[in-house]
């Protein structure tokens, strides 16, 4: 499984790079994060009835396109901010993302 999410990683990495060649980060990143959210639910809708399954499809999500959504995110924020301003919001984006994973890690 290892394996097939480093090969997975690697065509999503060349497929994503020629998107950004194509086009904005921007207009990029609402599409692989709404494609993440479907593969979230498909893999949570069968975690009910097909546990294996979902576990080895949601390994394969995660370490085969969970780096390359966060390099597209990142993209943008380099995009769109210049490096004075930038120092702000990333430390804002930061805090937001901490306290995201700590309100979620509390909650289950």
């Amino acid at each position: 499984v290892m394996a097939a999410a480093a090969a997975l990683s690697v065509v999503v990495v060349l497929v994503i790079s020629r998107l950004m060649q194509r086009g904005s980060p921007s207009k990029l990143v609402p599409w692989v994060f709404a494609s993440h959210s479907v593969l979230f639910l498909i893999e949570y809708g069968l975690s009910q009835s097909a546990k294996r399954m979902a576990a080895v499809l949601l390994y394969l999500h995660i370490a085969g396109l969970g780096a390359a959504a966060i390099s597209t995110f990142w993209s943008v924020v380099n995009e769109r901010f210049d490096p004075h301003r930038a120092k702000k919001a990333i430390q804002r984006i930061s805090i937001g993302a901490t306290l995201g994973g700590v309100v979620g890690g509390v909650s289950v």
